[in-house]
């Protein structure tokens, strides 16, 4: 359901709907926002017109399965907001339609000081800051408490190598191969929700760059010296350690293309472990209320000194056509996205806080406190256009899945496909 709301509009003599009386011009700005209702925003919003007298503030929330298109179009026409939500890995499509917010706004040592460095790779790449955050999600494990006691599994795994352990005890195959219960959505593409990012993730811990931006090609395929471990393919062990959960012929296989989509399978407790993002804590509240399920920092691969986390969140940005507007919108970003707005808005939508200075405030939290840690250690990387690349990236795991494809050779295609899109140039 896409609206618009258009929230207070104040004067010097208070509140006048068309403030005709003042004989000064209205100053007017429009917001376009995802997932947040009116009364996310509202106090913000508010205390932020009373500071400016005579601002109109447009909000308008769009679904976000039509946001993206509604948004080229508006922006392709020389229309659209003056503020908008954009999410972090969305920045190299749409930098040349986006404004970088002025230093005296926010400086770079103030980004890195308030904000986690994943901030700083994702919108503030070459030095100019193009958004800042309002909250940072983060991939973690879900696990179903009542099937871990079952099995005699006192705490969730920490590394990898536990999960594989995990895996081996909970699973049941039967001799024809049936999988009778599942351990972990993990191994295929289309029927696990984000399948391509636990690639991601997978490959950003085993230590693969994955792209060169100066060369413009995909490097995810290269070997690499990896201290300790030597010379290694690490986007090649990622996609083979994610494919064989979905390998009959593998000890650790536990899942397939005909099981239920992920989510699904796991509040129906079908399968007793998902990789995921914090917003679907709800969805399992409301879908099974009476799930014993738990939450659980991602595993890292062992005697891995450096924390690694993959994140996914939103934060606004000032779109070139705000013109005359830039400044006040600068101001609105930074306002927005401030200690006790943040605070507001992850009491409001919760979700993990992007700030610093809150992880401390939400680090206790039983649900939210491991996602808002871990998005101090998440890194992520420059992708040309995250949905093909996210096509491409299924398509590389279903390669080795549904076509019998070596991992080597899905991984190479995959590369290929990748260079050629950041080869290829924006319209």
């Amino acid at each position: 359901m896409a609206f618009g709301l258009t929230f207070l509009v104040l004067c010097l003599g208070g509140f006048v709907p068309f403030c005709k009386s003042s004989g000064s011009k209205i100053k007017k700005m429009t917001v376009w926002g995802v997932f947040d209702n009116r009364t996310v925003l509202e106090t913000g919003l508010n205390e932020f017109v009373n500071l400016h007298g005579g601002l109109e503030i447009t909000y308008k929330k769009i679904p976000v399965d039509e946001y993206e298109k509604e948004l080229v179009d508006e922006l392709a026409a020389g229309r659209g907001p003056d503020v908008v939500y954009i999410q972090n890995a969305w920045l190299p499509k749409y930098e040349d339609k986006l404004q970088p917010i002025s230093d005296e706004v926010i400086s770079i040592v103030d980004l890195r000081r308030e904000f986690p460095d994943v901030v700083e790779t994702d919108f503030a790449p070459d030095g100019d800051i193009y958004a800042l955050p309002l909250y940072l999600d983060t991939l973690a494990l879900y696990y179903n408490k009542d099937v871990f006691n079952s099995a005699g599994l006192t705490r969730p795994p920490k590394t990898w190598e536990e999960f594989q352990d995990y895996v081996k005890k909970i699973s049941r195959i039967d001799a024809t191969g049936e999988i009778l219960r599942s351990a972990a959505a993990m191994g295929t593409a289309r029927n696990i929700n984000r399948s391509t990012d636990i690639l991601n993730l997978l490959m950003l811990q085993a230590g693969a760059k994955m792209v060169n931006r100066d060369d413009e090609i995909a490097t995810f395929g290269n070997i690499r010296f990896i201290e300790g471990a030597g010379d290694i393919n690490p986007g090649l062990e990622a996609l083979t350690f994610y494919t064989d959960f979905a390998n009959p012929l593998k000890s650790v296989y536990t899942w397939n293309d005909d099981q239920d989509y992920s989510i699904d399978a796991f509040y129906a407790g079908k399968t007793a472990m998902m990789i995921n993002y914090s917003h679907h804590i709800q969805t399992l509240h409301d879908k099974s209320p009476s799930l014993n399920f738990g939450i659980a920092p991602i595993p890292q691969p062992k005697n891995q000194s450096k924390l690694v986390n993959y994140p996914n969140y939103w934060g606004l940005a000032v779109t070139k056509k705000a013109g005359k507007t830039s400044e006040l919108a600068f101001e609105f970003v930074r306002f927005m996205t401030n200690q006790a707005n943040s605070q507001i808005y992850a009491q409001l939508t919760e979700k993990p806080v992007a700030r610093r200075d809150l992880v401390e405030w939400q680090r206790t939290d039983p649900e939210l406190g491991v996602f808002s840690l871990q998005g101090l250690t998440a890194i992520s990387w420059w992708q040309k256009d995250n949905l093909i690349i996210e096509q491409i990236f299924a398509n590389m795991i279903e390669s080795v899945i549904k076509d019998g494809n070596a991992p080597a050779k899905a991984l190479s295609d995959a590369e290929e496909q990748v260079s050629v899109l950041m080869q290829k140039q924006s319209p």
